[in-house]
């Protein structure tokens, strides 16, 4: 057998950082300021269709946060989206049920603009059981990663198996862009 040859240390020690940070249940998720106001939420403007997603996302998450497993109120019906960065794509792919401190953890840069920040970090500790300087350097890149996507244009997407399960966002499948 073969041995592969070792990676270069800074190589091996990204690859590592990399595995490690997206092995974690909770993470800053920065939205960019060009698509602040686009969501399924505000689309549906709160009605039944909008109560519809909430109530499927809470049943299947057994009534709890999704993240961390608390049932205390209030939980959130979260928007799952991927920002690809390259094509400039924003994707809604899902919702997940979360709880307060998890919602201000998910939103950082938020929290910190409404008085959360240390209820965010805390929670960001708690639930992926790292320390305090670890869960600032989580802050610190979701930061640099909401700052570089502000520079972009983005077109919104919805994962087709969403759209099947749900009619009512179909709009949001449209390709609009959004730019600067």
């Amino acid at each position: 057998m073969k041995k592969k040859a070792p990676l270069a240390k800074n190589a091996s020690a990204r690859t590592l950082a990399k595995r490690v940070w997206e092995s974690l249940r909770l993470q800053p998720d920065p939205v960019p300021r060009l698509l602040w106001r686009i969501s399924a939420y505000r689309m549906l403007k709160r009605g039944k269709p909008w109560e519809s997603i909430r109530q499927d996302a809470l049943e299947r998450a057994g009534q709890k946060c999704d993240i961390c497993g608390a049932a205390t109120p209030p939980l959130f019906c979260h928007e799952r989206w991927h920002y690809d960065e390259k094509r400039g794509t924003a994707t809604l792919y899902g919702f997940q049920i979360v709880c307060d401190p998890c919602n201000w953890a998910t939103h950082i840069g938020l929290a910190g603009v409404r008085g959360h920040a240390e209820e965010a970090l805390a929670q960001l500790c708690r639930v992926n059981s790292i320390s305090r300087k670890q869960a600032q350097v989580l802050k610190r890149r979701a930061m640099e990663t909401w700052k570089k996507r502000n520079q972009m244009q983005w077109k919104i997407a919805l994962m087709p198996k969403l759209a099947e399960r749900y009619p009512q966002l179909r709009p949001l499948a449209g390709g609009a862009y959004i730019g600067l």
